[in-house]
């Protein structure tokens, strides 16, 4: 017998957030990569390394907060292009 566990959706101050755990996570992670990629700019090495390491940080905390303003398909399934909303 298999159970599918669903993560209930929050409101807070009539703002749905669907998966809050998931988007705990994601805006905690885009915080880190951004605080990271300032950082490492004011580090004073320069070079190749320096550059890639600023650049792999940019990406990914701008992937992390993608991931967290647009819906996943299967939240899009159940209604469209509604992740946050407002009520």
């Amino acid at each position: 017998m298999s159970t599918e566990f669903i993560q209930p959706s929050i409101e807070i101050l009539n703002l749905r957030i669907d998966e809050p755990v998931t988007t705990l996570t994601d805006i905690l992670l885009a915080g880190i990569c951004f605080y990271a990629f300032f950082q490492t700019g004011k580090l004073e090495k320069s070079g190749s390394s320096k550059s890639y390491f600023r650049l792999y940080f940019l990406i990914l905390g701008l992937g992390a907060l993608v991931a967290v303003l647009v819906p996943s398909r299967r939240a899009a399934s159940v209604e469209p292009l509604t992740v946050i909303r407002y009520e």
